[in-house]
């Protein structure tokens, strides 16, 4: 029984991940190349699901320290959290002045995910946040700010 537990929940957890999603939309492969100047504007926008156990850890765990952050302060950031991860690509869920977002990163499914531009352009499409875009982000706004 146990054994069926836990492929249960290691299933579930692969599924929230899944996505046929393609993403040709990058700026450039060489992230210093991102042109980033004092008046660039910095979208973040997290796409999460109700029915997803990696975006309830996401928001219990690194979302309050996030909020906290001094790069908080200089992205725009914005939450959409849809009611399944298999759905998030649905017109419904998105409000209409982010489905461009939705369009140029080519999301179509799967949470948790942070959609990540730069002056409307897509610079990161990740699923990870500690070691992956909390970084980028932190990069990002320190280039801001040094101009």
């Amino acid at each position: 029984m146990r054994h069926l537990v836990l492929g249960l929940w290691l299933g579930l957890l692969v599924a929230c991940q899944t996505t046929g999603d393609k993403f040709p939309q990058r700026y450039a492969a060489d992230e210093a190349s991102y042109p980033v100047t004092s008046a660039s504007d910095i979208l973040v926008v997290y796409v999460g699901a109700r029915n997803c156990p990696p975006c309830w850890r996401y928001k219990e765990r690194d979302y309050p320290v996030w909020i906290e952050s001094e790069e908080y302060k200089h992205v725009d950031y914005r939450e959409l959290n849809f009611p399944r991860f298999q759905r998030t690509s649905e017109d419904k869920y998105w409000p209409e002045n982010l489905r461009w977002v939705r369009e140029k990163a080519y999301a179509q499914r799967g949470a948790p995910r942070w959609i990540v531009a730069v002056d409307g352009r897509i610079v990161a499409n990740r699923r990870g946040w500690r070691g992956q875009t909390y970084p980028l982000i932190q990069r990002l706004v320190a280039r801001k700010l040094e101009q």
